[in-house]
């Protein structure tokens, strides 16, 4: 680990070096330009560094509050909150991909397109969050006993998952 640490170090002294006195890649910075600045730089950057607390935030107080009904609630929130980005990923992917779309073709006074885009969009969310749903639904009976099932070993329920999952895509 300590030899990680040197090998940083020196990485960025030599990139230092080199972008401050060998190319002039960063420019050297006074005082008086960035008190002229800094009303309109934290304008912007203090909202957007605002919204990035505000998960962590949100985090915290669930765990806070589930934290009263006792280890096993806690346990649980930390696996949800970890599946959340992974399962939603595509939803919360999906203004990032169609923004330029959109902003070049406003730019463009293309409205037509626009309204095309948004409602493929939308299209695609809706499939992918049904399509989502209907695997979930398919993988109930690998992690719960069904009452009434003939099922009984992990491998049955999960043979039954593939068949149901086959199903839902035929």
């Amino acid at each position: 680990a300590f030899a990680s640490l040197i090998a940083r170090l020196a990485m960025l002294s030599m990139a230092s070096y080199y972008l401050f006195n060998t190319s002039y890649f960063v420019s050297h910075l006074l005082w008086s330009d960035i008190k002229k600045q800094s009303h309109s730089i934290l304008n912007i950057a203090l909202p957007a560094c605002l919204t990035q607390l505000a998960t962590p935030i949100s985090h915290f107080y669930i765990t806070y509050e589930m934290a009263k009904f006792g280890s096993y609630y806690v346990a649980g929130w930390a696996v949800i909150s970890r599946l959340i980005p992974v399962v939603f990923m595509m939803l919360f992917a999906m203004p990032g991909a169609i923004g330029p779309i959109i902003s070049q073709n406003a730019g463009a006074e293309q409205f037509t397109r626009i309204k095309a885009t948004l409602n493929e969009s939308l299209n695609f969310i809706i499939k992918y969050v049904w399509g989502a749903l209907g695997l979930v639904l398919c993988s109930v009976p690998v992690f719960f006993k069904i009452p009434g099932a003939t099922a009984q070993t992990m491998g049955d329920r999960t043979e039954s998952f593939v068949t149901n999952r086959r199903l839902l895509l035929s």
